[in-house]
């Protein structure tokens, strides 16, 4: 950041400054971390696909206490190793869930990127290029079903969907309610 006085002055994100060599040694340890212990050793039929603990004892076996004073990087680099071990290993050849199953590279490069952008789409001004990304991605989905001038958006999750796919199964059968909004009925 300039100062206007021809120096420069570090900005750093609420007292971190991700120059430092503690800093990044951190984030190197944690990314080794996720890289040997998830996505290597959990990925393995050698290996459990959780080590699972009931409630009383994960509660147990985690320290989560929060601290007024923050905690050392070797502190929460020993919390990372512990949420890995105790959690289900999604990517494991073994799991199997109805909503999702395994890990994609790419798509976990892509997903660190944007963490690390620490944005989201609300406006084209604070994310212009995961704007325009949405917007390409929508046209493309589009033209693979067949519709030429068709929108759409891409939701959180499941429940959110449900309720939108309401809102528009509502609209469909009364659009009067976008601009008169929903009558007054007794039940």
């Amino acid at each position: 950041m300039s100062t206007g006085d021809g120096t420069d002055r570090k900005v750093t994100f609420k007292g971190i400054d991700f120059e430092s060599p503690d800093v990044r040694q951190f984030l190197d340890n944690v990314h080794k971390l996720i890289v040997d212990d998830v996505l290597v050793r959990s990925t393995s039929r050698e290996n459990k696909v959780v080590n699972f603990r009931d409630p009383v004892e994960l509660q147990e076996l985690l320290d989560l206490t929060i601290s007024p004073d923050g905690a050392e990087h070797d502190t929460l680099v020993e919390a990372c190793k512990n949420v890995i071990e105790y959690s289900a290993k999604t990517g494991h050849p073994r799991f199997f869930n109805q909503l999702y199953s395994g890990l994609n590279a790419y798509g976990l490069a892509g997903s660190w990127l944007a963490d690390s952008l620490n944005t989201n789409i609300h406006t084209f001004e604070a994310s212009p290029v995961f704007v325009i990304m949405e917007l390409s991605l929508l046209q493309k989905i589009c033209g693979i079903l067949g519709y030429e001038n068709g929108d759409g958006v891409f939701c959180p999750g499941g429940s959110f969907s449900n309720i939108m796919a309401m809102h528009l199964a509502r609209y469909k059968v009364a659009p009067e309610v976008k601009t008169a909004g929903m009558p007054i009925t007794r039940w």
